[in-house]
Order: structure tokens, then sequence, then C-alpha cells
């Protein structure tokens, strides 16, 4: 072989060795916040098949409570030495203070598990030199786990610290704000609350929540609302009629309730592990066909009974400490009447594990009544409207809808029912056919008329009301019938008329065309019934 083919496989080969060290150490790294080494960090998941994917980048800690599997990545060093983990110093967030562990930068030791969640008082990961451990292209991953929803772990190697996940500041300017979240269109700060809903960005998008027993982060443009739905009041519950009631979905509570707070912008989606699509979260079992409770340990809740007496009576009780849920003894009357706003200050809080903002921030509770007396109304308002953060709860008569539908019209085998969407009504849908019986046409227009009184009754609850109203009819009556628009239009029964049949006509619950009109806010109370 000639002098001159040797040098060029000697370079040929050099260049795939370069090619292979340049590919490799192409992986995201971490940047230091400490130190003047040359090391740095990535960050790796395994994959379903054992292979392992670089997420430096994207890297967000994950969390939900048992039995859900606690969520591993392994931390590679680019360079000599070996990882370790910098303890909390802090006990605690304090007002002055909020995130004290990114001024110390020291792993975070945030209270309870999630911003609505949890009492852990641990260090918010665990991480491992000796155990554990895993092969990554030659090198060795060590295995960080997360005991929180979105936790700041501290490594350091030598004099060097590194944060994880990666932060969007720069190198020894940490912002408290990971890269991975950094991705709205909006300056975003730990503290701030771009959507004026109340919630800090940490707390709505680096920690999230607990909904439904699953981690959602939330979008820091715009406005959040939490609803738990408490079945079986006053009776049976028939908040799931016989027939087909959609739940999550088209047509379901999930999308109708969202209707109410809607941008008119779309939400953005960044790509960002676990975010809400809809601003509307129903904590707990709300939207679970399972046997129902009362309480949900995924706000604050002293919640136990509600009757219903004559007339404008309500007997509201509320258990001596909060999430006892059928363990609650003793339980205290804390208010009997429609009109005593006098349940416990910190009941339906969803922000006890708060790390930034010095206010709670409250969901609502809506309560089925299954009540076989009268007619009307079919929801309520318990003490008119106000704020999410005032006293304000709501109730809906399931069984006094369910039995207008049943009985209207029930000679006629036709049923029809039609939408008011974009200032116009749809067609006329008929809901009979050789598929499906009366009785389950009956049901589909019930459960409709279920969803359009609970979202009534959370627009009231949280003040969505035309600014125009509040001038010319202090009082905010309903709209009149016919009169077609937005939520307050009331439901239309017809037996007369073509085609011959019942003809159920409900109104959207806020339309896009008014969403300039209405605002999220808690001017004085007025009664709505």
């Amino acid at each position: 072989m000639t002098r001159q083919r040797w040098l060029w496989i000697v370079t040929a080969v050099m260049a795939w060795v370069c090619l292979v060290t340049s590919v490799a150490d192409a992986a995201g790294v971490i940047s230091k916040v400490g130190g003047g080494g040359t090391v740095t960090l990535s960050v790796f998941q395994r994959n379903a098949d054992g292979t392992f994917s670089d997420i430096t980048d994207t890297y967000l800690p994950t969390w939900a409570p048992p039995p859900a599997t606690l969520q591993t990545v392994y931390i590679v060093v680019n360079g000599t030495g070996t990882p370790s983990l910098v303890p909390p110093t802090i006990t605690a967030p304090s007002a002055g203070n909020p995130n004290p562990y990114l001024a110390e930068t020291t792993t975070s030791k945030f209270p309870g598990n999630c911003t609505n969640f949890g009492t852990d008082p641990g260090p918010d990961f665990t991480f491992s030199t000796t155990t554990g451990l895993v092969s990554i292209s030659g090198k060795t991953g060590y295995p960080l786990t997360a005991n929180d929803c979105g936790g700041m772990a501290v490594l350091s190697v030598g004099t060097d610290k590194f944060i994880v996940p990666k932060d969007a500041g720069s190198a020894g300017n940490p912002t408290g704000i990971p890269n991975a979240v950094n991705a709205f269109g909006v300056a975003l700060t730990p503290g701030g609350d771009p959507d004026g809903d109340g919630f800090s960005t940490f707390d709505e998008t680096v920690r999230g929540f607990i909904i439904g027993g699953q981690h959602v982060r939330l979008n820091p443009t715009v406005k959040d609302l939490f609803v738990y739905l408490v079945r079986g009041q006053c009776g049976t519950s028939v908040l799931r009629p016989t027939g087909s009631f959609p739940v999550t979905g088209a047509g379901g509570l999930d999308a109708n309730l969202n209707t109410l707070i809607q941008n008119a912008v779309p939400l953005p989606t960044p790509g960002i592990a676990n975010l809400a699509t809809t601003q509307v979260h129903f904590l707990g079992n709300s939207l679970s066909p399972s046997t129902p409770t009362v309480q949900t340990n995924e706000w604050i809740d002293y919640f136990s009974t509600f009757t219903l007496g004559g007339g404008t009576t309500e007997t509201w009780t509320y258990c001596p400490t909060p999430n006892a849920g059928a363990s609650c003894t003793g339980p205290t009357v804390v208010t009997a009447s429609k009109t005593t706003p006098a349940a416990p200050s910190n009941d339906r809080v969803v922000t006890k594990n708060r790390v930034y903002g010095s206010a709670d921030q409250k969901g609502l509770r809506i309560t089925e009544c299954a009540t076989t007396s009268g007619t009307s109304p079919q929801g309520t308002g318990r003490y008119g409207v106000g704020a999410a953060n005032g006293s304000d709860e709501a109730v809906v008569y399931t069984d006094r809808i369910r039995r207008t539908v049943n009985s209207t019209g029930t000679s006629r085998a036709d049923i029809y029912y039609s939408t008011f969407q974009n200032s116009a009504w749809t067609p006329l849908n008929k809901q009979n056919s050789s598929t499906v019986t009366f009785q389950q046409a009956r049901d589909f227009i019930t459960s409709k008329i279920i969803q359009y009184t609970i979202a009534m009754e959370v627009g009231h609850t949280l003040m969505l009301i035309d600014q125009a109203l509040l001038t010319s009819v202090p009082t905010f009556p309903h709209y009149a019938a016919g009169s077609g628009d937005n939520m307050d239009e009331g439901v239309q029964i017809v037996t007369s008329g073509t085609p011959s049949g019942i003809k159920f006509y409900l109104p959207s619950s806020f339309q896009s065309g008014s969403q300039g009109a209405f605002q999220l806010t808690a001017p004085a109370p007025t009664t709505i019934p």
C-alpha cells in the first residue's frame, strides 16, 4: 500500500472519530451557576425500548400521587468528576423570600408536592451515585428522581454548580424559570401573573396542579378555573342520566364549561410536558363515573352535606377539619340560609402549597341537588355572584331538569334540538331514529340542559357579566326568552309548530362575538336567581 493511501485512510479514520466525538458532545448541556471548571451536565431519559434520549433542554420534573411511578432521569457528566446533590439549607419559603433556594443555589424543598396537593416536607429530589446507575454512550448515568411536581435540583461537580432543570437565565444568573416553559411568547418571571388569574407563573407552569389524580401544568397567558362537582345531594344522583351523557371531548362537560372563559386567541401549544389544553379544570372525580364522594383532596375541602328546605332555605354543613371525607365526624352547621355566607374562610383553596403570592386562590363548588320538589329554578348561585375567591357556590337541581324534559310532550315521538351559535340558531337536529329510543333521546336532551345549567351557574358565580348591563340594569336579570346570545338566555321548549314534535332550543353558554363585553371581575354582589 502506498504512503499516500495510508495517509488517506488515517485521515479518514481521524475525521470519522472527530465526527463521532462531535455528535456525542452535541448533547444538551446544563449551564453552570457557579464555579470555574470545564465540565457540563446533560439529562437523559430511558425510553421504553431501553435506549436513552437527551432531554436536557426539555426536562421538567413531574410527579403524581401513588400508584403513579416516580419520574427518574439520568445525569451525565461531560468531563471528569462525580456529581452530588446540594441539599436544601432552608426549611421553607417565606413571604419575603418565596424562593430562597434560587438565591442560595441549593436543592428545593417546596411545600407539599404540587401547588394544590400533598404534604411532603422533604427535599424535592432523590439522587444516587451508587445504586441504579446506567451506561449511556460509555458514560455513567446517575439517577435523579423527582419527589415534587416542579422542584429545582442543584448538583455540584467539584467547585461547579448546576441547576436542573435547565434555567432560562444566563450562566451564574438563574431566573427560576426553566428553559422548557419559557415558550409562551411573553416575558415570564416566577412571581409574575401575565393572565391576571391570581396564580403566579411559577405555581401555574413550573409546579402545576394535581387534577383528577394527574399532574397538569397551566398556561400562564390565559385565565384558569377549578371546578368540583358534588353529586348525589338531596337524593339519588342524576347527574349521569340513564342514556349517554358525554363528559369529555366535543359536547362534553369539559368542552361546554371551557367556553366560559376562553380567550379570543387560541391556546398556544409549546409542547410542554403535561400542559393543559383547557382553561376549566375538574378536580377529583368530577369527570369520573365512579362512585361519587363529596370531598376531594385536590383542594382544601370542608364540605359535608347540602340539604334543601322550603322556599329558599338551604343548609350547608361542613366538617370541622378539611379533607376528612368519609371519616368526618361531628360536622358543624355553619350556615342555615341561602344568604348567610359563613363557610370556612379557606374552603375551596387550590393554592395551599404556592411558592409565590400572598393571597389564597379558590375554585368553585357545584352541588347537585336531586330534589323532587318544585320545577324551578333549575340552578342557583348560592350568594348571588362574585369572584371565585368570594363565598360563592352553586347548586344545580338535576332532577327538576330531568322531570321537566320527561313531562314535556309525552305523546310525541320526535325530539329535536337546536343551539344558538354565532348569532343564529343551528338547524334542528332530530334525536329520534331507529337506533335511538325515545327515552334515550330524552336523556340526551337532559344531559345537554344539565351541562348548560352548570355552565350558566359557573358564569354567574364568576361574575362573567356584560359590562353594559352593569350600568343599564344593575340587578342584571336573565335575558328574555328568545333574545338569544349570551349565557343568560333561557332554554326554550316548544311542542307546537313545524316540524311536529318536541323542540328544545339551548343557547351556547358563551358567544365568541360577545367576549369583548365580558370580564372576570368582582364588583359588589348582586342577586341572580
